[in-house]
């Protein structure tokens, strides 16, 4: 694996999070902004536009962190400690 593949993969996805956005955007206009379909959408577009626009700031902290040395020890801890709907078992 080459270095750095994850931040490259997750740093170059800017235009798919676009693309994702204004398909959610076109849901919503092809339901009718009243819908319930088009407050998921809404709610899916809002959450994409979210990670778009958060990812830069979370990409360059992790760049500091890679550089001082804590990006690459080993296998991450935290992942068992996930919370959500998908962890509830």
């Amino acid at each position: 694996m080459h270095d750095n593949v994850w931040y490259q993969s997750i740093a170059h996805k800017e235009m798919l999070l676009r693309q994702w956005e204004r398909t959610l955007l076109d849901g919503i206009e092809a339901t009718g902004t009243g819908s319930r379909a088009a407050a998921r959408l809404a709610e899916g577009q809002e959450f994409l536009e979210f990670l778009r626009l958060e990812m830069p700031a979370l990409l360059e902290k992790w760049r500091q962190r890679a550089d001082a040395g804590g990006g690459s020890s080993g296998p991450s801890r935290s992942l068992g400690r996930m919370t959500g709907p998908t962890s509830d078992g």
